[in-house]
């Protein structure tokens, strides 16, 4: 029996002895104070069920703005309403569908958790069945992809990072790889973006890891690519700092082994070799080639060690060094290798002055087909009979160049077919 029906029992009771009993008038009392709540909570419950069937009624004709006053009034005023955690679902859908996503992440994730902590906590806890919860995974994932998408547009990359990886924890195994690289994606934008130097760089990439950890072991491959921009607008002072600090975590002392590539690893020799011998220091490029040739000998890179090494031995007058390195390329590399070590070997057959057998190594690059080192094999071939005294073949060179070649090699081929010209007019003079 409930305590309703036991004081109802009581007042009748008391009423059949004496109504002007003190028990009379308490039974009484006491049925008036637990009627009233009762009819309260009645009233309530009604109201929430007005609120949430207009909400209904406006989601069914695709009204989500309509729907989230009564949902917000809902949720706000009726904690106690038995589908309050289906409702919250609803308003948050609703504002995800009315470009507020932020908003409705928000929502679900106070929910999530709130239902985690009652059922531990609550004896009468927000009930989400496992269907609505696994809607509101999907729609915070949605709302989280939907943020990063809205805080991109405004250029604040930070908070996008943030929504992507947020986006990225609940994204479903199937669906991992497509998420991960929008978050790689919108990490390198971040980084590149402020990529002015390597302290900015290495203080971007620090930034990154801290809103995603997930990242840490992206940070080589995004430190290349920071570094290669700078590169390529001239920084190379800058870029250089950043290439020495990734060779330092490849070394095999260091604790950071581990994530070493050699396909990234390769790139950054290549790089910091490069760069020193522009600045024309060549003990310190040469000494990166060797090794990174012992270190990645199956590397794409292999062979530019080798051309490298070659360019030093031209630099340093030391022909032969620079020959053995080219026979190399010239035994063991691909066609367009091939081509380059070839014209390499023309060169320096030029600078010995062995003409004949600088134009035997042009020859080889315009046998090759699809070469892009043709035009420079053309011209440097029809400069080597010029000064080997065969005007008459450079005449028919160059000439051949002007029809042929790029505009560049064209303008230099006619200055010296004119000069040709006139040197072979004097001589018919002279005879």
């Amino acid at each position: 029996m409930s305590r309703f029906d036991c004081a109802l029992t009581s007042a009748i009771s008391a009423r059949r002895h004496d109504a002007n009993t003190v028990i009379y008038q308490l039974s009484w009392f006491a049925l008036l104070v637990l009627f009233l709540p009762t009819s309260l909570w009645a009233q309530q419950q009604s109201t929430a069920r007005e609120l949430y069937a207009q909400a209904a009624s406006s989601i069914q004709q695709r009204d989500f703005s309509g729907a989230i006053k009564p949902l917000h009034e809902l949720v706000a005023k009726h904690p106690e309403f038995e589908l309050r955690g289906t409702a919250v679902v609803y308003l948050a859908e609703a504002y995800i569908r009315v470009q507020q996503p932020a908003k409705g992440y928000s929502l679900l994730h106070s929910l999530l958790q709130t239902t985690a902590v009652e059922s531990k906590t609550n004896s009468n806890p927000i009930e989400l069945k496992p269907e609505l919860r696994k809607r509101s995974l999907q729609l915070m994932q949605y709302a989280a992809r939907a943020s990063a998408i809205e805080a991109e547009r405004n250029q604040d990359l930070q908070t996008a990072i943030q929504w992507a990886n947020a986006s990225y924890e609940l994204t479903s195994d199937g669906e991992q790889k497509a998420s991960f690289d929008e978050l790689k994606r919108l990490a390198l934008k971040f980084i590149l973006a402020s990529a002015t130097s390597a302290e900015q760089t290495n203080l971007q990439a620090q930034e990154v890891v801290k809103i995603a950890p997930i990242l840490r072991s992206e940070l080589p491959i995004f430190k290349l690519t920071a570094a290669e921009q700078l590169n390529a607008s001239k920084k190379t002072a800058e870029a250089l700092k950043l290439y020495d600090v990734l060779a330092a975590s490849g070394n095999p002392e260091s604790a950071n082994r581990a994530q070493a590539s050699p396909t990234w690893m390769s790139i950054v020799a290549l790089r910091r070799a490069g760069i020193l011998l522009k600045r024309k220091e060549y003990a310190a490029s040469r000494q990166i080639c060797e090794v990174a040739k012992q270190r990645f000998p199956s590397s794409r890179e292999f062979h530019e060690f080798n051309f490298i090494l070659a360019r030093i031995g031209i630099a340093q007058i030391e022909f032969e060094e620079a020959l053995r390195v080219l026979a190399e390329v010239q035994e063991t590399g691909q066609g367009g290798e091939q081509s380059k070590a070839a014209f390499m070997v023309g060169e320096v057959y030029f600078l010995k002055r062995s003409y004949p057998k600088a134009i035997e190594s042009y020859d080889l690059v315009l046998a090759s087909k699809k070469s892009s080192w043709t035009d420079d094999a053309r011209l440097q071939r029809a400069k080597c009979l010029e000064l080997s005294g065969d005007w008459a073949g450079a005449l028919q060179a160059y000439e051949a160049i002007r029809e042929k070649s790029d505009p560049t090699s064209v303008q230099l081929a006619e200055k010296r077919i004119a000069v040709l010209n006139q040197a072979l007019s004097e001589r018919a003079l002279i005879r």
